[in-house]
């Protein structure tokens, strides 16, 4: 803790002499004072982002205040750029990570294709097996790559319960051409299975139906209490 500690410290003032000294270069090699300001500003924020000797929000908001202020770009300008969907990508991302450590639900990390497959955040299963039930739904293939064969259709989306006990997975559909734009735009053969399905984190018990009917067709499901019609995703509320 002490050496980081150190080390810290030692970024704080060499962040701003590493950037100083990539402006001049800039500088000497014909380039305009914008092109070193920029420079500066970003060999900056790389030495400040990878070691922290402030936070990182601060560092975050380095170019919003000096960028404008120095006459490189307007604030408005700025302001697009910390306004992009990357960006705003990004900070949902942070976002629901903090809603997971609030919740608990970071401690235990469920990660599901054919089987149920269980990491704790500390590299460990977390005293469980690491490989638990299988959790794909079955069909048969027809397209041109597997036309015939036994298809297990994995959930493409996954929400655990406040407490950390329970899974729910959705999003079981699959296509049938090797093309996903053939799929989509032209007569493409796509397969849902209208259901949700949930099961015990810590069990070796297969999920079961939530909602809907895993039997059903796309074409068969329903919008009424109990039923689903191409359950793309799942979350929890507060209640699980």
């Amino acid at each position: 803790m002490g050496a980081m500690t150190q080390v810290r410290g030692l970024a704080l003032w060499l962040g701003p002499l590493l950037a100083a000294l990539a402006a001049l270069a800039l500088a000497r090699a014909g380039h305009g004072g914008a092109a070193a300001t920029v420079g500066f500003v970003a060999v900056l924020c790389v030495v400040w982002w990878v070691f922290e000797p402030v936070p990182i929000p601060v560092t975050s908001l380095l170019p919003l205040a000096i960028l404008p202020l120095l006459g490189v770009l307007s604030p408005a300008q700025v302001g697009q750029a910390y306004g992009s969907p990357l960006i705003l990508l990004l900070l949902g991302g942070f976002l629901l990570s903090k809603a997971m450590e609030h919740s608990g639900a970071h401690r235990r990390i469920a990660l599901g294709m054919e089987y149920l497959n269980r990491f704790a955040t500390d590299g460990t299963s977390g005293g469980m097996d690491i490989e638990g039930p299988p959790v794909c739904l079955d069909t048969v293939g027809r397209g041109q790559l597997n036309r015939g064969l036994h298809v297990p259709v994995p959930a493409r989306a996954a929400a655990i319960s406040p407490d950390g006990k329970t899974l729910y997975l959705a999003g079981y559909n699959i296509c049938h051409y090797s093309r996903a734009v053939q799929d989509i735009v032209l007569n493409g053969a796509w397969e849902c299975f209208n259901c949700v399905l949930k099961m015990d984190y810590a069990s070796d018990a297969a999920p079961v139906p939530f909602v809907g009917d895993p039997a059903k067709s796309e074409t068969q499901g329903g919008t009424g209490n109990g039923e689903v019609r191409v359950a793309s995703s799942v979350d929890t509320d507060a209640q699980g």
